[in-house]
C-alpha cells in the first residue's frame, strides 16, 4: 500500500509539473519565446488593479518597429522573424527586476509592463531599450540605415487624482513618436505628455 501511494504521488507530481508546462507553452509566442497578448492581457489587468489599490506607479512601454513592412518586402518573411527575435532578445535584456516583463503584442509590436515602477525609471528602460535595437545593427532600406523602434511610455500614479489608463496613454506617444520622425522614446509629463529630451535630439539616420 505504502508502495502503491508513493507511486500515485509520483504520477500526481509528474502529471502537475506537465499541467505547469503546458500552461507556459500557451503563455509565449511561439515566434519569439516573449510572453503573449494573452498573457499580457491577463496579467495587466492584475497588475492594474493591483496599483489601484497599493496608489502605486505602473509604467507601461509600447514598442513598434519601425517601417517593418519594407524590411518584409526587402528581405522577406524569413529574415523579418530572424529580425523580431532578436529585437526581443534586446528588449528582454535591458530589463533587471523579476516582475518586469517583454511581452509580443501582435506583428511587429512588443509591450513592457513594468509594476511598481516610476515615471524615470521607465523612461530610462525605454531609452535602453531604444539604443539596444540600434546596436543590433540589422540594416535596413531606410533613413537609418538601420532597423530601429519607436517607444512609447507611461507611467500612471494611483496615488494621483489624473492617473489615466497607462496602456492607452502609451499607446498614444508610441504614435507620437512616430510622428516625431521614429527611433525615440515618447513619455509624458502630466497633465501634458511630453518628449524625452535625449531621443528628441537623437534624428534617424
Amino acid at each position: 500500500l505504502a508502495a502503491l501511494l508513493v507511486e500515485i504521488a509520483m504520477l500526481y507530481s509528474r502529471l502537475a509539473k506537465l499541467n505547469e508546462d503546458l500552461e507556459e507553452k500557451a503563455n509565449r509566442d511561439a515566434l519569439t519565446g516573449l510572453y503573449n497578448r494573452g498573457w499580457f492581457d491577463a496579467a495587466y489587468a492584475r497588475e492594474h488593479l493591483s496599483a489601484r489599490h497599493r496608489a502605486s506607479p505602473l509604467s507601461v512601454l509600447m514598442v513598434d518597429v519601425d517601417h517593418f513592412k519594407q524590411y518584409n518586402d526587402a528581405y522577406g518573411h524569413g529574415a523579418g522573424d530572424v529580425c523580431l527575435r532578436l529585437i526581443a532578445d534586446a528588449l528582454q535584456s535591458c530589463l533587471r527586476r523579476q516582475d518586469d516583463a517583454v511581452c509580443r503584442y501582435g506583428g511587429e509590436e512588443f509591450v513592457v509592463l513594468l509594476p511598481g515602477c516610476a515615471r524615470d525609471g521607465a523612461i530610462a528602460i525605454g531609452e535602453a531599450m531604444r539604443v539596444a535595437v540600434r546596436s543590433l545593427d540589422i540594416r535596413a532600406r531606410t533613413q537609418a540605415k538601420r532597423v530601429t523602434v519607436s517607444i512609447g511610455a507611461f507611467t500612471s500614479d494611483f496615488g494621483d487624482e489624473f492617473a489615466v489608463d497607462p496602456l492607452r496613454a502609451a499607446d498614444e506617444n508610441l504614435y507620437r513618436a512616430k510622428a516625431a520622425g521614429r527611433d525615440k522614446v515618447m513619455a509624458n509629463a502630466l497633465p501634458a505628455i511630453v518628449p524625452l529630451a535625449s531621443s528628441v535630439a537623437s534624428m534617424p539616420g
